[in-house]
């Protein structure tokens, strides 16, 4: 505990875009590793904050996540030139939902 950063994390509701969920999508390799980093979004946001794991069926989460990418409601993080800013995303009406990519998946 006396490394624990969730104190440390805004609630969704305070960041610049009202953010929904926080979908965190996992290589099946990497669930029960030590430097498991999902982990620590898991307990940053308790409530809003959803496990995928790529390569296991009949998943509730990945169903709402996969809604959710195919009606434009939510991003997923990933470095490009093509990239939205945060400012675009403060531009939005409504919620978003935000997906994160866990790890290199260079299993």
């Amino acid at each position: 505990r006396a490394h624990c950063v969730c104190d440390a994390c805004p609630p969704l509701e305070e960041l610049p875009a009202p953010l929904r969920h926080v979908y965190v999508f996992m290589h099946h390799k990497e669930v029960l590793l030590a430097v498991d980093t999902a982990k620590m979004g898991l307990a940053a946001y308790p409530s809003a904050a959803r496990l995928v794991v790529a390569g296991l069926g009949n998943q509730p989460a990945e169903d709402e996540m996969r809604a959710a990418l195919a009606a434009g409601e939510a991003v997923v993080l990933f470095p490009g030139d093509d990239t939205a800013t945060p400012s675009d995303l403060r531009r939005r009406d409504g919620p978003l939902d935000v997906v994160a990519i866990d790890g290199t998946w260079e299993q």
